[in-house]
């Protein structure tokens, strides 16, 4: 699952400093909060804790929200990888 998840980041990664993403200063921020996320998922997995989103931090819950975010900016690859993090998010919310 880790090995996954580092694959994931390192496409983020590529989508982080492409050329359109470092012009929008807003979308590099959401590429950076969602690769933050990635990592932080990796930390909850290796030490087999769980985790809750209050109401100020629903990353992993507000799914339609981000999705339509990646995806209005042309960054499909992006929004799939969202999807799968919030897949193996899932077992590890409570």
């Amino acid at each position: 699952m880790i090995d996954k998840i580092d694959y994931k980041i390192e496409i983020l990664l590529k989508h982080r400093d492409a050329p359109g993403v470092i012009k929008s200063p807003e979308l590099r921020s959401s590429t950076c909060t969602l690769i933050e996320k990635a990592y932080y998922l990796e930390a909850v997995i290796l030490s087999n804790r769980t985790f809750s989103e209050g109401i100020d931090n629903q990353f992993f819950t507000a799914k339609a929200a981000i999705n339509r975010h990646f995806r209005d900016w042309g960054l499909d690859e992006v929004a799939d990888i969202y999807n799968e993090l919030c897949e193996i998010a899932e077992p590890y919310l409570i």
